[in-house]
């Protein structure tokens, strides 16, 4: 069982695909409450990094909408399993 848990967290050329995403991030934004109606556009700030062992891409990401703050966490990673 050990050396199929290995294989699975190895890192691979699918996570090397991953790594542009790494930074902080200046971003422009658009909202829309409604899509007949124009967006609210908006700035905001997005930071990417490796968690988990260089296994997982962590972003936290920044903004103000409609005049209130917005604040939010996404994961993304490869499984090796399932592929």
């Amino acid at each position: 069982m050990m050396p199929a848990l290995c294989r699975a967290a190895e890192h691979g050329e699918h996570h090397a695909r991953l790594a542009g995403m790494e930074g902080e991030w200046h971003c422009q934004c658009e909202f829309w409450q409604d899509p007949d109606t124009p967006p609210m556009v908006g700035e905001g700030k997005s930071v990417s990094k490796w968690v988990l062992g260089g296994r997982i891409m962590k972003s936290e990401f920044a903004t103000d909408m409609m005049g209130a703050p917005f604040h939010g966490i996404g994961y993304v990673g490869y499984d090796n399993v399932k592929e």
